[in-house]
């Protein structure tokens, strides 16, 4: 039996306010097994979903 772990966390930095999400949706549902966490660093507010941490682009040291 292998066992895989959750050990990919990918990160996305966005520029602007208004922003999709395509290619991290993307990244996210080729490599599902592999993603527990995604991280959005952006100009707004720390935000938290179930899969997604969205965090102000000053946060960027303390991703990892």
């Amino acid at each position: 039996m292998k066992i895989r772990l959750k050990n990919v966390t990918p990160v996305e930095v966005k520029s602007a306010k208004d922003y999709s999400t395509a290619s991290l949706d993307k990244f996210r549902a080729k490599f599902k097994a592999n993603v527990s966490m995604s991280v959005i660093l952006h100009p707004g507010d720390v935000a938290v979903s179930a899969d997604v941490m969205r965090l102000p682009l000053y946060m960027a040291p303390f991703v990892g």
